[in-house]
This record gives C-alpha cells, sequence and structure tokens, in this order.
C-alpha cells in the first residue's frame, strides 16, 4: 500500500484480487486500490477531490463488490455511496446529503456509514450511525431495515444500536451486525427487530 494511505476496508472478487479503501488519516480525499493475488498494487481511483461528486473520495469508509464486478464505496465524510465498473465508470448509487431520510439516489440521506456489505441478492447493507440501511443496487432507493436515531451504550437493552462498525450476512440470509459501544453482535430478524447473537 501506497506511502500515506490508511486502509478501513477490504473486500475480494472472485478471481481472489483485492481492493482496498484508503485515506490519509483524519483528512478529506482517499484511495481505492486493488491488490492481486501475486501482490502487484495498483490504483483505482486515488484523488483529494474532483470534478464530478461521484469520483470524490471523502473518507472512503466501506467497500464490497457484486457478482458483475462492480465496486461500492461508501464515503463517509460525504454521505454517499458510489459504483465504479470494472471499466472504471463512476457513478453515484445514493446519498450525498447528511441525514437518515429515505429516498432513491440523491434525495436519500446517511449520517455516518460506518461499513457497506453485498448480501448476494441485489442490495446493499449499511451500517449506518445507528440504523441499518439497505439500498437497491439496480434503482438507488434506499430504505432502513432497522435501528433509531439515538445511540450509545445501552446495557441494559444492547439491541438498540450504539455504533455499528461491521455488517455482514448468515448463510440464511440474516443481517449480522458488529455494536461497538454495546460490545455485542447483534442478529436483524425479518421484521427489523434485533437479538443478541454474541
Amino acid at each position: 500500500i501506497p506511502h500515506g494511505e490508511s486502509p478501513y476496508a477490504l473486500t475480494v472478487d472472485s478471481a481472489d484480487n483485492l481492493y482496498y479503501a484508503a485515506g490519509y488519516g483524519g483528512s478529506f480525499g482517499g484511495a481505492i486500490g486493488k491488490i492481486t493475488p501475486t501482490g502487484t498494487t495498483t490504483s483505482i481511483i486515488s484523488e483529494i477531490s474532483g470534478s464530478a461528486p461521484a469520483a470524490t473520495l471523502n473518507r472512503p469508509q466501506g467497500i464490497t463488490i457484486d457478482a458483475s464486478g462492480n465496486l461500492y464505496v461508501a464515503n463517509q465524510y460525504s454521505c454517499d455511496i458510489f459504483r465504479i465498473t470494472p471499466s472504471k465508470n463512476v457513478s453515484l448509487l445514493a446519498g450525498g446529503s447528511y441525514g437518515v431520510s429515505d429516498g432513491v439516489g440523491n434525495q436519500a440521506q446517511f449520517r455516518l456509514i460506518n461499513d457497506i456489505a453485498y448480501d448476494g441478492h441485489g442490495h446493499l447493507l449499511v451500517a449506518d450511525d445507528t440504523r441499518v440501511r439497505s439500498v437497491d443496487i439496480a434503482t438507488g432507493a434506499v430504505t432502513t431495515v432497522s435501528g433509531e436515531t439515538y445511540g450509545g451504550y445501552h446495557p441494559s437493552n444492547p439491541t438498540l444500536y450504539g455504533s455499528p462498525q461491521g455488517i455482514s450476512t448468515d448463510t440464511d440470509g440474516k443481517i449480522l451486525v458488529a455494536d461497538y459501544y454495546n460490545r455485542a453482535i447483534l442478529k436483524i430478524q425479518d421484521d427489523g427487530s434485533s437479538t443478541v447473537f454474541a
């Protein structure tokens, strides 16, 4: 990894190429890189700012990939998620302003994206501050799956999200959330409620 880049997130494609999202300390900007199985590192996107909003990196905190090889990158500071195709075309998928509103494309808001994951069924899962969100990759529609507008340490009820930092799914398609403040792994049920998994 080039000097000065601090990786935040990783994903791997079907050919075992590793992609990383990196920032420059706590500053704006960032980089998206690729490391091949033989160790060769190349830059996918590296810039402090760009003329197109979708191409701007503002502390990319999450990265994932779908079955078609499209990369999805979540910017924590600019509250957006964009897509990078295998031919490196970049487009905004959703977000771009601070808040918690659901919506389509740039009408949706994010507050503090900590991680994203592809669920294998056409949706991105987003650990967004004290909420879990879902993004339809075909339409850019964002919906809130679970969570509230407040967070923090809830020892008597750890299913109230404190700070979801990691997100994934199990083999049954259930969403798993790593909650930093509540020191717990939570599993989200079909009705949006959550239970302590570990």
